[in-house]
C-alpha cells in the first residue's frame, strides 16, 4: 500500500504535470526534424501531374490517368517521386493529352 499512497501523492502534487509539458516539448521537436519535410514532399511531382492533366483534359482525363496508373489521385501524395513513376505518369499524360508532362522531371519544384 505504500506504493499506491506515494503514487497518489505524486500525482496531487502536480509534478507529472510538468514532465508532460517537457515531453510535449520534446514531441515537437521530433516534429520538426528535417527528415520529417522529406515525407511530406513526397508525391508532390505525381499530384501535379494529375492537377496538370484535369486542366488540360478535364475530370475525364484525369480519371483516365488514374485507371491507367493503377492509382487514384489521393494515393499519389503518398508515393514517391522517384524517375520511374515520373516517366510512366509523364508517358501516360503524353498518351492521353497528345502534349508534353507540363511537371518536371528533374529534381526540385514543379513547372505547372
Amino acid at each position: 500500500m505504500k506504493t499506491n499512497n506515494s503514487i497518489l501523492r505524486l500525482l496531487s502534487s502536480g509534478k507529472f504535470e510538468n514532465q508532460g509539458a517537457s515531453q510535449a516539448a520534446s514531441d515537437n521537436r521530433i516534429r520538426r526534424n528535417p527528415r520529417s519535410r522529406s515525407r511530406a514532399a513526397m508525391g508532390v511531382k505525381l499530384t501535379s501531374i494529375y492537377s496538370a492533366i484535369k486542366q488540360d483534359g478535364g475530370m475525364r482525363a484525369q480519371m483516365r490517368l488514374a485507371m491507367m496508373m493503377g492509382m487514384p489521385s489521393q494515393m499519389a501524395a503518398n508515393v514517391p517521386d522517384t524517375p520511374e513513376e515520373l516517366e510512366r505518369f509523364s508517358r501516360a499524360y503524353r498518351d492521353i493529352t497528345a502534349k508534353e508532362c507540363p511537371v518536371s522531371m528533374q529534381k526540385g519544384g514543379t513547372n505547372v
